[in-house]
């Protein structure tokens, strides 16, 4: 979106956690410029949809219209960071993972980053998002504990797939894909999911419509 893109997305952080436009308060904010979209409406109606139907985390909506310094640039979708937090995602800060599956991210499109690899089974690129920056000991951990999960759906085992995955989460990403014939998901691309400690893998919260 910025390398592309008149109209250039915005992330902001404040001095000190604040609650803005109504919404918990926290440090880390997105702008979303929503320049492909004429309606602005396509990611609010995704995630009113992903409220609706119980997702996990999903993010609010405020439109803003914005200046940046002095200039006005137009009207923005300002909405919560995907981030580890108490009104956020809130896991475990020792042993909670947040994850996602994005070719974007991946060992393939970012080679040099530190956070990626390449899922044991199906090969789904991978990045962890939380921890902040991981070390290769939590990398190998998250890819062992993933493939746990990978070779559960190949064996067809699923009482051991409903013992790992929250299968609500599930059904509701692939409905949200369906519902709003958003082809990323085979990329695949923004499919956020996350573990919290000796808890399943969930998925969500849901990003870019």
């Amino acid at each position: 979106s910025w390398l592309w893109y008149d109209k250039k997305p915005y992330k902001f952080k404040l001095d000190s956690k604040s609650k803005l436009l109504g919404l918990s308060q926290a440090k880390d904010w997105n702008l979303l410029a929503n320049y492909r979209d004429v309606t602005d409406m396509m990611n609010v109606v995704a995630f009113e949809t992903a409220r609706y139907i119980g997702m996990p985390n999903t993010n609010h909506t405020r439109f803003v219209e914005v200046f940046l310094n002095g200039e006005y640039i137009g009207l923005y979708q300002l909405t919560e960071k995907i981030e580890v937090d108490d009104n956020r995602v809130n896991i475990d800060r020792e042993k909670g993972v947040l994850l996602t599956l994005d070719q974007d991210d991946g060992p393939t499109l970012s080679p040099n980053k530190y956070n990626n690899f390449f899922s044991k089974v199906y090969s789904l690129p991978m990045a962890i998002k939380y921890p902040d920056e991981p070390t290769a000991e939590q990398i190998a951990h998250a890819a062992d504990e993933f493939a746990v999960l990978e070779n559960a759906i190949k064996a067809h085992d699923y009482k051991l797939v409903d013992s790992l995955l929250d299968i609500p989460s599930f059904i509701g990403i692939l409905q949200l894909h369906e519902y709003f014939y958003n082809v990323e998901i085979d990329a695949p691309r923004s499919i956020y999911l996350y573990k919290d400690a000796g808890g399943k893998y969930v998925f969500g919260p849901v990003w870019d419509w």
